[in-house]
């Protein structure tokens, strides 16, 4: 299944980004990289990890 993929460095969200796109989208998958705003550039593994489904 598509995922989203949401930075984990920065200011905190202040909501669950996670409940309120299982919303629209129950069977999608969320994962968070521990990086800043141009994750691919701060976290090249951990991005293409999350993104083949190696996380």
């Amino acid at each position: 299944m598509p995922g989203v993929l949401q930075q984990d460095g920065g200011a905190p969200l202040s909501f669950d980004a996670s409940a309120r796109r299982s919303a629209w989208a129950p069977d999608l998958e969320h994962a968070t990289v521990g990086c800043g705003h141009f994750m691919a550039e701060g976290s090249p593994v951990e991005v293409v990890d999350a993104r083949y489904g190696r996380c």
